[in-house]
Order: C-alpha cells, then structure tokens, then sequence
C-alpha cells in the first residue's frame, strides 16, 4: 500500500499457523485502537483500508461497470488487494466478483493461510497467492537477530538490528509456504517512511526495514518469485536500494568488452559462419573470460558463472545472471505515489534490471490525490507496456467498482479507451506472472 496519509495501524494480536506441525506464535506490539470487525481475521493485523472510506467509493465508483465491455471482465487482474482480510465476505460477495484474476496479498505469517483460504474460495487459476512481511511488522517479528542480507547497503547504519523467529524463523516458513505454492508471489513487503508503532508511538526504524525487505528481495531472487512492494514517501530509499543491487551488474559488464567491441564481435562472428556461434574456441579479442574477470571481480558466484561461454554472448548473459542473482523477475511498486522522477530513474537502471519494474494504480490510493495533474503526470510517466491497475481493498464486495475506476483513472492519463486500458493492463500483468522462475525473463533480455 502507497499512501500519503499514515496508513491504519493493526490491531492487537496475531499468531502463526503456516502448518499443523509448525504453528509459531508471534506477539506484535498492542496497537492504540481495537477492532470492532467481526470477521474471523479481526486478530489479523493485515494493513488494511478504512472501511467507511471505501465503502463509500465503492457506491461512489458504482456507474463504472455500465461502462466496461462484457468481454473485458474475464480478462481484467486486480493485482494486488487484501480479501484475505474479510474472508467471510468473499463467498457470499453479491454479486459474485466479476474480474478474471485477483492478486491476494498476505502480510505476515499469521494471514497467510487466509490468503490460501481464499485462493480455494475461487475457481481454479483466478487467485493468486502472495506471501510476505510487511514493515509494519518490522517490530512485531523481533525476536533475535537476523542474517545480514546477501546484498550490502550502506544506506544507513543500525544498532544491533533484531527480528524474526519463532521455531523455525519466519524467514524458513516464508520459504517453506512459497516452495509448496510455485505460482505465488513475494508481497506485500517494502519500506514505509509515515507508519507509526503504536506501542513505541515511533516511526517504524528505517535501517530495520531495509533490511526486512533487503532479504525478501534476497529470497525473491533466489527462488525467482515476483514481488509487490509497499513504498510510502521513501522515493530516495527505493531507488537507492535498487540501485545498490545493480552494481553487481555495472560490475559484471564493465569487466567485458565495450558496446562497440560487442558489435565488432558479432558482425566478425557473423561472417565467419553459423559454426562459431555455438561452439566457440577461444576467447574473442577484447573479451574478458566471464568465469575469470567477474569471480576475480567478487561480482558473481561460482555457482552462476561456471559453465558460461567464453564469448561476447556469455558478457550479455553473465549481465544478465548479475542481475537475476540480485533482483527478483519482476517489481510492482503498488499503488505508486512516488514521483515521476523515481519512475525515470528506475528505468535508467542497466536494462536487465530496469526492465523489471512495474508501476500499478488504484483509486484508493492515487484518487486522492489533491493535485489531480500531479497523478496524471505520475501515471503518464510510466511506460504502456508496464502499467497495472488494482483494488487494493479488503473488501470483496467492492473490488469490482474499484478496479474499474482505476481502469478510468488511467485511461484519462493516458488518452486510452476504458476497453483499452482493460485490455492493456491484462496483457502487462499477464507478462509479469510469466516471469515466475526467471526462464522467461532472460529470455527477454538477451540483446546485444
């Protein structure tokens, strides 16, 4: 969730339950306010929207569906949204949900079996799960201290940062639940720069949420799994934690031959016949042996390097293992209130990595903003082919409505037809699922 408001804080108490064998107990700090829900997750600190407020966009944002083609609704994602948080209303929503695809977000051990409640709430193939932690919960994990990351940040420095673990640590149980689920996604996790504790009365610290996120982001890369980031008013933050990951691929790529030298290669290559382009011999004049100058270089593990060709092929692909081994597939930054400039920036990054980000919107969030020009130029900043639209609501009786809206509220900035932008927005996310294991990521990037 993206939000320039401090988000609602959760209530008091959670627990675990990822397995009947492993069912650890976590205790977050009481929050200021209690729940008054009803719902069976009413213990579940999910972040989650007022419901008046959304409500009340709900009736608002009504008109809509009159206004999107029959044949559009089997086909529309609301990538990212929090139904697990009522899960008694998704059954009995009327009427039933009309959009194709729902992206269900879990934000903690204790709701993660929601999520999966729901996914078998649905037909198959409609829901799809995420797991994580979310920064609210930076604090409610702390328990003992956690592994560095595998990527270094120097972006700030911290006391003696403590989290995670009950037996086992959540860190193992997030792994466990996304190993049993090979469809699902890492979210919602990312850095919130508003939140309060409600205990401490406190901003959530930053140097512990870097590194909550920074070793999600880890295990999204390992396991190759899309992530949906919660980035609030830490534009600076975000960019400067991507950008610290891609020096692993500056590095990669420097150790190689020139753009120019590249070019040479090829067109030498080329004229020397199909036979050397799978079976090369020797190393081209100009290339480093990716195996030796990126090892030496402390750029990429053995474990990526080893069996690289000795070409100007195996620069693009070693480029392309740096960025795999340090970024997950894909990287929705959900509900995106940053600003235009973090949109440009992210997509200077080396092309490997920059083209992994995706920027989707919602009412809930972007709506609200009081300068409605300033989320046009948000909205029209972001290339077509990496645009979502979503809910991001906990209410399933509302998702409808909310997501056409955010079809409208992007088909303004963008001058698209309501139909369009449906058809669009299905074709961007349907592109980010398929980067789920990373076979069809490389695949894309590998120009010269």
């Amino acid at each position: 969730m993206m939000t320039a408001d401090p988000p609602q804080q959760p209530p008091t108490t959670w627990s675990a339950s990822p397995s009947p064998s492993t069912s650890p107990a976590f205790s977050p700090p009481p929050s200021s306010s209690s729940s008054s829900s009803s719902s069976s997750l009413s213990s579940s600190p999910s972040p989650s929207r007022n419901p008046t407020e959304t409500q009340d966009r709900g009736q608002d944002d009504a008109r809509h569906q009159a206004d999107l083609e029959p044949s559009s609704w089997s086909c529309l994602h609301d990538v990212h949204c929090h139904i697990a948080e009522s899960p008694s209303v998704v059954p009995t929503a009327a009427p039933p949900i009309r959009v194709g695809h729902l992206w269900v977000m879990g934000t903690h051990p204790g709701d993660w079996n929601e999520v999966d409640a729901c996914r078998m709430a649905f037909a198959p193939g409609r829901v799809v799960c995420a797991y994580g932690v979310h920064p609210w919960f930076v604090n409610a994990v702390a328990t003992k201290t956690l592994p560095a990351p595998k990527v270094s940040l120097e972006l700030e420095t911290s006391p003696l940062t403590t989290y995670a673990a009950a037996t086992p640590a959540w860190l193992d149980l997030l792994r466990e639940r996304l190993a049993t689920n090979p469809d699902a996604l890492l979210g919602e996790i990312g850095l919130d720069a508003v939140a309060v504790d409600p205990t401490t009365k406190e901003k959530y610290p930053m140097p512990d949420q870097i590194r909550l996120f920074s070793l999600q982001l880890d295990l999204a890369s390992e396991m190759k799994r899309p992530v949906s980031v919660h980035a609030v008013r830490c534009p600076g933050k975000i960019l400067e934690l991507f950008q610290e990951r891609a020096k692993q691929l500056v590095a990669a790529l420097a150790s190689g031959p020139s753009r120019k030298e590249k070019r040479k290669m090829y067109k030498d290559r080329s004229a020397a016949g199909p036979s050397t382009e799978h079976t090369p011999t020797t190393t081209p004049a100009g290339a480093v042996p990716i195996s030796a100058s990126a090892s030496a270089a402390g750029t990429l593990p053995t474990s990526i390097t080893s069996g690289l060709a000795s070409n100007s092929r195996s620069v693009v692909t070693a480029a392309e293992a740096a960025a795999d081994a340090a970024f997950p597939p894909a990287v929705m930054l959900h509900s995106f209130s940053g600003p235009p400039e973090l949109v440009q920036n992210l997509l200077r990054l080396p092309r490997p990595v920059a083209s992994r980000f995706y920027f989707s919107f919602s009412t809930v969030v972007n709506a609200r903003s009081a300068d409605a020009e300033k989320t046009r130029a948000r909205i029209a900043a972001v290339p077509d082919d990496r645009i979502l639209i979503e809910s991001d609501l906990h209410d399933a009786r509302l998702i409808d409505d909310a997501c056409v809206a955010a079809c409208r509220l992007v088909a303004g900035a963008k001058g698209w037809s309501l139909a369009d932008t449906a058809r669009r927005t299905a074709e961007n996310a349907a592109r980010f699922l398929a980067s789920r294991g990373g076979g069809s990521v490389l695949k894309t990037f590998r120009r010269v």
